[in-house]
């Protein structure tokens, strides 16, 4: 979550590696070759780091043949540091997290890098099972709305700005396993409380993703004032009855034409 370029500092520049087929650098007397890193930084505390007495090393280190790859690397004082090729960075990054630093793209693009894909597969477990978990009392299950809900977040005419960002991801909540196969995997979660979904879904939908305008394409707004209103609505019981049972419970909630109805059941 923090400033990446100052957590790296001039280790930043140590990110660029001599590609296969790039002449070995041998600028400094030392022989660097593919992997390794371009360039070199002086760093007196690193150099002294790698360098002191320790229990691996008995005496100070100035000489070392064994390095990986066949280079033989001299190390004294004022050898600059790079990091060899043996050496491999890993990093995830969640770009929805709203207290996370960005990072700019001259850092990003020394990283290969590959987007997980926010998908929840309804064919193998567990995402099958997360998919088809049942909110609790409505008929609907969590795969069926996060499809809806995320079509509508992506929707051009809801103009919400970073969309891609507010999607629902298919954890986004998560209930207790309820039954597991042979190799212990989960085939069945609890169902999704109401209490659950609308502390966490819902508000997370009214705070967060369509807030001013857009809340009124989403939300029965007529009916709905404030979070609060909403809560109490989906929340609310009459002894141990839901006031709005069954699928009553989104037809109240949310503004619902025909297609939107269809999408969030069995048709």
């Amino acid at each position: 979550r923090g400033n990446a370029a100052a957590i790296f500092g001039e280790a930043f520049q140590l990110l660029d590696r001599i590609k296969p087929g790039d002449a070995v650098d041998n600028s400094t007397g030392n022989e660097y070759a593919e992997g390794w890193s371009s360039y070199g930084i002086d760093n007196i505390d690193v150099n002294g780091y790698i360098r002191q007495k320790s229990t691996n090393n008995p005496e100070i280190v100035e000489y070392d043949e064994n390095v990986p790859y066949g280079e033989k690397i001299k190390l004294e004082n004022y050898t600059s540091i790079r990091l060899p090729p043996n050496l491999s960075i890993f990093a995830t990054m969640n770009t929805s997290d709203q207290n996370v630093i960005a990072t700019d793209n001259a850092f990003q693009r020394r990283f290969k890098s590959r987007m997980i894909r926010n998908k929840l597969s309804n064919e193998v477990f567990p995402g099958r099972a997360q998919y088809d978990i049942q909110i609790d009392g409505t008929g609907v299950c969590w795969g069926k709305f996060r499809d809806w809900i995320n079509g509508k977040i992506l929707s051009p005419e809801n103009g919400i700005s970073k969309a891609d960002d507010k999607c629902l991801g298919g954890w986004f909540i998560s209930t207790s396993v309820k039954e597991k196969n042979a190799e212990g995997v989960a085939t069945k979660f609890e169902d999704i409380s109401r209490e659950d979904f609308a502390e966490k879904v819902l508000k997370y939908l009214w705070d967060d993703v369509f807030k001013r305008n857009a809340a009124n394409n989403i939300f029965n707004k007529d009916e709905f004032k404030s979070l609060s209103d909403l809560i109490d609505a989906f929340e609310e019981k009459d002894g141990e009855s839901y006031n709005l049972e069954g699928f009553k419970a989104f037809d109240e909630i949310f503004r619902l034409n025909d297609s939107d109805k269809k999408a969030l059941t069995n048709g």
